[in-house]
Formats: C-alpha cells, sequence, structure tokens
C-alpha cells in the first residue's frame, strides 16, 4: 500500500518568508489554494492508495476528511 503524506501548517501561519512582500490575508489565500490543489491531485493519482493529512488546523482537518483522506491533528505544530 502506497500513503502519501501531506503536512499543512496552519493557512494563518504558512508562508512567513513572504512577510514583507504580501499582506497576510494574501499569504493566508495563497496557502489554502496550494494545500486544495495538492491535496486533489493526490487524492485523483494512480498509484497513490491513501492520503494521509497532518495538521493543527481544524478547518485543513475537515476538508481533508471531506476529501477522503485520513488526518492526523498534531496538538501544537512541531
Amino acid at each position: 500500500m502506497i500513503f502519501a503524506l501531506l503536512p499543512v501548517k496552519s493557512p494563518q501561519n504558512a508562508k512567513q518568508r513572504l512577510f514583507g512582500y504580501l499582506p497576510a490575508a494574501t499569504r493566508e489565500a495563497l496557502a489554502r489554494l496550494l494545500y486544495e490543489r495538492t491535496i486533489t491531485t493526490l487524492c485523483q493519482a494512480s498509484g497513490i492508495d491513501r492520503v494521509l493529512v497532518i495538521t493543527t488546523d481544524a478547518e485543513i482537518a475537515a476538508h481533508a476528511r471531506s476529501t477522503g483522506a485520513w488526518v492526523i491533528e498534531e496538538r501544537e505544530q512541531l
């Protein structure tokens, strides 16, 4: 069985290296867009039996479950 592991930061805390270039709302939207594209691609990829998302974010976890992915919810980001 082949698993795809997808670690996902909370979108509010993602893309911090773009701090001086993009406002917070834009960085958050970008992080969500990239996550959604990635999980969609992984779920549709042949050869991947199961997608596993690891996150601290409840919204990301709920969305991942809605795609059929398994979720590990961390208490805090390591």
